[in-house]
């Protein structure tokens, strides 16, 4: 996203909607760590962790 970073979206989202969940795909692995996500997965990531992912999240 040219205007803004994958973390800088995270915050906004979390100070708007605060229970929302998300999940950062990150082809650099960095983490915000201010609590803005709830998981980071590395690119490339496949079809089975993403889904598994997901599904951990919703289970919670």
């Amino acid at each position: 996203m040219p205007e803004m970073s994958g973390a800088d979206l995270a915050r906004r989202i979390k100070a708007t909607a605060p229970t929302t969940r998300v999940i950062l795909l990150s082809g650099s692995g960095v983490e915000p760590g201010d609590g803005s996500i709830d998981a980071l997965l590395e690119k490339p990531v496949s079809l089975e962790v993403l889904v598994a992912k997901v599904q951990s999240l919703v289970d919670t």
